[in-house]
C-alpha cells in the first residue's frame, strides 16, 4: 500500500490512518500518537502545500489504487488466507501445503461454481468454510491468483499484515 512520511517522521499508511481515526470518532479507540502526529503533518502538509488533504495523507496519487481498490485487495487477501486456513484442522501443515490443496479448487470454483452463485447476497448455509471464504474473496470483484506462488504470496501477505492495520481493516467492513 501506498506510504507517505512526513516531516521527518516514520511513513504511514493513509488507508490505516482514515481508519485509526474512524475506530477513534465511532468507537472510542484510543488514538495511538503515530497515527495522531501523522494526521497532523497531513494537515500542516495540505494547508502549506496546498494540496488536498487525501493527497496529503496519502490516499491518493497520480498513478496509485483508490483507497477502495486497496481495502478490497485487503479483503480480498483476508479470506483467501482464511480459505487456506480452513483446508486443513492440522495446525503442522504448512502455508505452501494449503496452498497447494487451495489453487485447484480456487481454479474449479471460478469456473464452474461461481456463475452460478455470483448474484447471491450469501454463500449457500451447506458451503465448507473454504468455499464460503473463496465466494467473499470473489464478491470483491478482483482476481483471484491461481497459481500455487500467487496464492502462497497473497497468503504470506495477509498473515503479515494480520496483526496490524486494524484500521485499514475496519474500514474494509464498510465496502
Amino acid at each position: 500500500m501506498h506510504t507517505t512520511s512526513y516531516a521527518g517522521q516514520g511513513s504511514a499508511d493513509g488507508a490505516e490512518l482514515v481508519g485509526n481515526m474512524l475506530a477513534h470518532l465511532t468507537g472510542g479507540a484510543p488514538l495511538d500518537p503515530d497515527t495522531a502526529r501523522a494526521w497532523a503533518d497531513g494537515i500542516v502538509a495540505s494547508v502549506r502545500r496546498g494540496e488536498s488533504l487525501d493527497t496529503s495523507l496519502g490516499l491518493s496519487a497520480s498513478g496509485r489504487r483508490t483507497l477502495q481498490t486497496r481495502l478490497l485487495h485487503l479483503r480480498r487477501d483476508d479470506h483467501l488466507k482464511e480459505a487456506a486456513a480452513a483446508l486443513s484442522l492440522d495446525p503442522a501443515l504448512s502455508t505452501w501445503s494449503r496452498c497447494l490443496r487451495l489453487v485447484p479448487l480456487i481454479r474449479t470454483f471460478v469456473d464452474r461454481e461461481w456463475r452460478a452463485v455470483r448474484t447471491e447476497a450469501d454463500p449457500p448455509e451447506d458451503w465448507p468454510a473454504w468455499k464460503v471464504h473463496l465466494f467473499r474473496a470473489m464478491q470483491t470483484d478482483l482476481a483471484l491468483p491461481r497459481s500455487p506462488r500467487g496464492v502462497y504470496d497473497v497468503v504470506q501477505r495477509a498473515q503479515a499484515c494480520s496483526a496490524r492495520r486494524s484500521g485499514a481493516r475496519l474500514l474494509s467492513h464498510y465496502l
